[in-house]
């Protein structure tokens, strides 16, 4: 079934405006010869997951970069396609439980360290019984320990910031003395092009250990080189937020630690690169004997452009848009022993990444590792081992035409007038993770379980509801109001604001209600404003309430069965090219709410015959520059053309709203 996305129509019904959410399922997407590669699969969510190592020359003591492909399925889009990443620590703000705020005075985000649970700030007890966060200075820095919430990886993880400017960085050591650096530098951070103290990520800078042995990691960051800006939705984008892991230096003749300077001089005998197709590789076709030979250079050119991948994608949780325009292509290893092999950069392996490029999401299909001996300057011999080649369960929506599917007589039993969001709508009612269909006839309610694959069950009497409730009266909504999957009937009359909890019996089979709660927070509105809609404005999954005005967007955030927070008020730009300025009852265009970009948050989108155009939601009520859209369709002539038979949807499961 498809996941129909919330369509924000004036000339609709109300009801369907305030359309309940619902638990959905992820959604994510053998080898010839052993080379290392690892299959499992989770129990608990059903994801399949696979990793592949990358070989690299070991260095002086081992200390050499693990490296691996790691592919799940139910990972989003990357650098290496659908469900895959390269396994290299970062430190990220945490935004499943809410947009980061930046203020990390407060401490209003949370970290987390790649492989690690959530980073909490260590606490020490004074004597008064409080507990405060340790904190202390060095170095001109002020030095602030955390650890993980569940303790694993015994290290020691500290948030170094400079007390002079704020700059901030991080440092782990762990249980064998080996100092990691993150985002010591702006290359190596992910941060807001237009604010560069909102980090969101820091990026593995550099690793050392306590033998003087040093690793490298060098970042390049995404521009528009190789980037058609004729496109319309190229425009109003600041792509330079992104970075790329672009090269890894290690074997430093010379010892060196963390407060070492000029690392990039040190003299490194490995270097492995990563080529998004801009270096100068170049494959001939085999020769008469079958032999294939390459011609490679180590330095990339200043000049070089990097090609553009064919489903560049754009993500918005940060606060601010990062977006991806490359595919990396392989993995290239040098070693620099100019006196021993003749020259100072010499290839003596790669990791080759072949991928199926489509607009809706490329994919990995097949990883070859290969040898190489050098014949002459920079041609060398390459040997390859058998490919790993990989396929994936293609969606029913990949083919151009597919069967037509009606619902059967039996299953649409007892809906005589459809679904029209009034008498009857898609809800999850009991939790199950898919939507079915609840019907309101006055005596009673009546939910048909879906059953999949289009079937549902028979229409059955609701056992039990509310003595007050009646789905009939604007003023009451099935809302899950806590964020624990479970709805909750919501009464929003100023007289009686409050909700019922949906219960589950002793056993697990029988649901009821509890008893009337009263908001202890319920702002002074016009529930039934046509501008006024319940959209997840902070992330956290819960829904805000969200009013669109002719000069300022205004937003009340949740407290979940508190009620709601007092209003936010966010002033509309001058220029729609900046930010929206559209209200959910104006007739004279079509406004709808859905996500667009994949990234799970809510934009605003307005729908034209020949125009399509979205507002990417940038949390806590800002909205980002206008995206318009490419290829938009024409929907009908002039004349013709009506607003209410557009609905936006998912229909492949990639996260995108699809127009139906």
């Amino acid at each position: 079934m498809a996941e129909k996305a919330s369509a924000e129509n004036p000339a609709e019904s109300k009801a369907s405006d305030f359309a309940a959410p619902q638990l959905t399922l992820p959604k994510g997407g053998g080898a010839i010869r052993d080379i290392g590669e690892k299959f499992s699969a989770n129990a608990v969510t059903g994801t399949g997951s696979l990793s592949v190592p990358i070989a690299v020359s070991l260095a002086r003591s081992g200390f050499s970069p693990q490296l691996s492909l790691s592919y799940d399925s139910g990972a989003g889009n990357g650098v290496f396609g659908m469900g895959w990443s390269l396994s290299v620590p970062a430190i990220t703000r945490k935004t499943d439980k809410g947009l980061p705020q930046y203020r990390d005075h407060e401490e209003s985000d949370v970290f987390i360290l790649s492989g690690a649970e959530d980073l909490v700030p260590v606490l020490h007890e004074e004597r008064r019984g409080e507990w405060v966060a340790d904190e202390f200075e060095r170095e001109g820095y002020r030095i602030k320990p955390y650890r993980p919430r569940i303790e694993g990886l015994f290290a020691r993880i500290e948030r170094w910031t400079r007390i002079d400017d704020g700059d901030i960085h991080w440092r782990s050591f762990s249980k064998d003395n080996i100092c990691t650096i993150y985002g010591d530098s702006p290359e190596s951070r992910v941060a807001d092009p237009a604010n560069p103290s909102h980090i969101f990520s820091w990026l593995i800078s550099a690793s050392f250990d306590d033998k003087g042995n040093a690793i490298l990691y060098e970042h390049v960051a995404e521009n528009d080189r190789g980037i058609d800006l004729t496109k319309a939705n190229e425009r109003h984008r600041d792509p330079t937020a992104n970075r790329y892991l672009k090269r890894i230096l290690y074997g430093n003749r010379r010892p060196l630690g963390p407060g070492s300077h000029g690392l990039p001089d040190a003299d490194w005998m490995f270097e492995t690169v990563f080529d998004f197709g801009e270096e100068d590789y170049r494959e001939f076709p085999p020769d008469g004997e079958g032999r294939v030979f390459v011609q490679v250079t180590a330095k990339q050119r200043e000049d070089s452009a990097w090609p553009a991948r064919a489903d560049s994608f754009s993500t918005y949780r940060s606060g601010f848009e990062v977006r991806t325009h490359r595919l990396c292509r392989r993995i290239l290893l040098f070693h620099h022993f100019p006196d021993e092999l003749g020259t100072p950069h010499y290839l003596v392996r790669s990791t080759q990444c072949e991928h199926h490029e489509k607009p809706n999401g490329s994919l990995l299909t097949r990883i070859v590792q290969s040898g190489y001996k050098r014949q002459s300057n920079d041609l060398y011999l390459k040997k390859s081992l058998p490919p790993l080649d990989l396929s994936y369960t293609a969606s029913p929506l990949e083919d151009e035409s597919f069967d037509r599917f009606e619902l059967k007589p039996a299953d649409s039993e007892n809906l005589p007038q459809g679904i029209d969001g009034a008498s009857a709508r898609w809800l999850d009612l009991d939790g199950e993770g898919i939507s079915g269909v609840l019907a309101d006839q006055g005596a009673g309610w009546y939910y048909k379980h879906n059953l999949g694959n289009g079937h549902f069950g028979a229409m059955e009497l609701v056992s039990t509801r509310p003595s007050t409730a009646a789905l009939s009266n604007s003023n009451q909504h099935l809302m899950d109001i806590a964020g624990d999957g479970d709805l909750d009937l919501v009464d929003l009359a100023p007289a009686a604001a409050g909700y019922y909890e949906r219960t589950t019996e002793p056993g697990g089979d029988e649901h009821g209600w509890g008893r009337f709660r009263a908001f202890r927070s319920f702002p002074v509105l016009d529930w039934n404003d046509p501008n006024l809609r319940f959209v997840d404005i902070t992330g956290d999954g819960i829904a805000d309430v969200l009013v669109t005005e002719d000069v300022a967007i205004r937003w009340h955030p949740s407290l979940l069965q508190e009620g709601f927070g007092p209003a936010v008020r966010i002033p509309a730009p001058h220029d729609e090219q900046d930010g929206p300025r559209v209200v959910f009852a104006d007739r004279t265009q079509s406004i709808y709410l859905a996500d667009m970009s994949g990234d799970g948050l809510t934009d605003i989108v307005r729908v034209r015959n020949g125009e399509i155009c979205y507002w990417p939601n940038l949390g806590y009520g800002h909205f980002g520059p206008k995206v318009t859209m490419d290829r938009a369709p024409w929907f009908d002539t002039p004349d013709l053309f009506d607003q209410k038979r557009i609905q936006l949807a998912d229909t492949d499961g990639s996260g995108t709203a699809d127009i139906l």
